[in-house]
């Protein structure tokens, strides 16, 4: 088990902290003694998804779309990533990655099972993401090499994008605190305040480490088929630099697999919370050209038919 002072993990239902890492075994591998020799091969079979959420979330957030995976029988990890975290902490963000690739590699024995990631906003690709893709394509090889041969799909939602225009970043992260979590006067006065103190931090730093982010996203030499949700009156990410991110990911290569689904009528993050029959149906449809839904990976029946997934 990992007892590293920047994250911990757990397997458990209840509402967690942000900044851990948490896992959920597949149902289909806890069905199975740990005891029978099915079991190892059954838990090694199961694809693993990582659910990296957006600044600010709270774990009960991200479980709303950990239950999505947890239903067809997937193995899940999810982490919800502080504020502060995401904007002040940067110097810790190469240590929660390499927390995430040991949970893999050793503490849970997931280096054989194929991988899905789903990312939300671009908090996660500072933290995780970039430095996942940096150290799986380093020019000596990696003891992480297993990420790079069994990452088969990822999901972003309202990411990534470059925000440029700050006046409308602040006011969008405003509103989304005002969605997500009801403020007494004095938490929200505090929260303003963090935000005034980013948005003065990002706009004096144009160049900074922020920005290697996206460089790093769209370079990326892997070919994952890749699914971009977002959408048109995203205040915090306008769709129009997604939409630049993905042409530019799209011209650097022209054989990757790449699907939009653009909306009109939700805001940043709430894609799901506004579409949620037809945000099912695209990320079912994704796993399965993937060839990493249940049923193709395991050979049997999820045990839910997909109209009852929608």
């Amino acid at each position: 088990m990992n007892n590293s002072n920047y994250s911990t993990i757990s397997q458990s239902s209840l509402v967690g902290k942000q900044n851990e890492f948490y896992f959920e075994e597949s149902k289909i591998s806890r069905q199975i003694p740990k005891s029978s020799i099915l079991y190892k091969e059954t838990y090694n079979k199961i694809p693993v998804v990582l659910l990296l959420g957006w600044t600010g979330a709270i774990d009960r957030h991200i479980q709303k779309y950990n239950e999505i995976y947890t239903r067809l029988g997937y193995h899940t990890i999810r982490f919800s990533p502080s504020d502060s975290l995401t904007f002040f902490r940067y110097h810790t963000h190469k240590k929660y990655t390499q927390n995430l690739l040991n949970l893999l590699k050793t503490d849970y024995e997931l280096t054989k099972n194929p991988i899905v990631t789903h990312i939300f906003s671009n908090a996660c690709c500072f933290i995780l993401y970039q430095h996942i893709i940096n150290e799986i394509n380093k020019p000596t090889q990696s003891e992480y090499d297993f990420f790079k041969q069994n990452h088969k799909a990822v999901i972003f939602d309202s990411a990534p994008g470059y925000p440029k225009k700050y006046d409308k970043v602040y006011r969008g992260v405003q509103g989304l605190i005002s969605q997500q979590v009801k403020f007494s006067p004095l938490s929200h006065a505090l929260a303003i305040s963090f935000l005034a103190l980013s948005y003065i931090y990002v706009k004096l730093n144009p160049n900074n480490y922020f920005f290697e982010m996206y460089k790093t996203v769209i370079n990326d030499p892997r070919h994952v088929p890749s699914l971009y949700m977002y959408s048109t009156i995203d205040k915090l990410i306008p769709g129009e630099n997604i939409k630049e991110n993905i042409e530019m990911r799209k011209k650097n290569h022209p054989n990757l697999y790449v699907k939009e689904v653009v909306y009109d009528d939700a805001e940043h993050v709430l894609l799901y919370q506004k579409h949620p029959q037809d945000y099912l149906k695209h990320i079912y449809e994704h796993l399965k050209l993937c060839k990493v839904d249940i049923e193709s990976v395991m050979g049997i029946n999820s045990g839910l038919t997909l109209k009852s997934k929608l």
